[in-house]
Parts: structure tokens; sequence; C-alpha cells
């Protein structure tokens, strides 16, 4: 995932991948990631993955399994999830 610019001001940014219509009665937060330095423009694939690298100081929470890492889709019912990228 890559981007660029960011708003005036920011000092970090954020990203959450929820999916809000899993079948938990609240949703299901499949990655969430925050202080990343607004100097990156992008998160390598598989940086997500148990045992991966981030940017020295962003910061994985647990997700809907507990877990600091990403957690994909395991619904045979095809749904979207909600990509969210903020700033701080």
């Amino acid at each position: 995932m890559n981007w660029t610019g960011g708003h005036a001001g920011t000092q970090v940014r954020v990203l959450t991948t929820d999916d809000p219509n899993a079948p938990t009665g609240s949703g299901f937060r499949h990655w969430a990631v925050f202080s990343i330095p607004t100097s990156a423009t992008g998160l390598a694939q598989g940086v997500g993955n148990p045992g991966s690298t981030l940017h020295a100081v962003a910061t994985q929470l647990n997700n809907g399994s507990g877990q600091r890492s990403f957690s994909g889709c395991r619904s045979v019912i095809p749904r979207t999830a909600a990509c969210s990228r903020g700033a701080l």
C-alpha cells in the first residue's frame, strides 16, 4: 500500500482495516497500525504478517483475534472491509 501527500501539520499516520459487517455483532478489526512516520510513503507487502518488521516507531494494535498482525477474511461469504488511513 502506498500513499502520497498529507495534511499540513500531520505528525503521524494511522491505518485501520475493519469489517463492520462481520457476524460478530460489532464487526471485526483485521489490522490497526499507528505512529506511522509522516516520512513513510507506504507499507511493504507482508508487513502485517507475524514476525514482520514495521517502521521503527510504528506500532500494531491487537486485531479482532487478539494478535498484533493482519488477520485476513475467513468468511465464505464475500464482504468488503473498510480500510481507513488517517493522520494525527
